[in-house]
C-alpha cells in the first residue's frame, strides 16, 4: 500500500502493520482488569514494540482500570 501511494505521488509519513483480532472475547470487569494491566506493562518493555489482544474492553472494564 505504501509503494502504491507514494507511486502515485503522496508523501506516506507512517506506516506499520497492526494485528486486528476477529473475535473479540468480553470477560468480567476484574479479569478485563488484570489482562489490561497485563498488557500496560508489556508495553513499557523496551523490547517490545507491540502488544496486540482480542480482548473486549467495555465500559465497565475502562471505568474499573481507571480507577484500580
Amino acid at each position: 500500500m505504501e509503494e502504491a501511494l507514494t507511486a502515485a505521488g503522496y508523501t506516506v509519513e507512517n506506516s506499520e502493520l497492526k494485528w486486528i483480532a476477529k473475535n473479540e472475547t468480553e470477560v468480567s470487569p476484574d479479569k478485563a482488569v488484570a489482562n489490561m494491566r497485563i498488557m500496560s506493562n508489556l508495553e513499557e518493555l523496551d523490547d517490545v514494540q507491540a502488544v496486540a489482544s482480542n480482548l473486549m474492553i467495555t465500559d465497565a472494564a475502562l471505568e474499573a482500570f481507571e480507577t484500580a
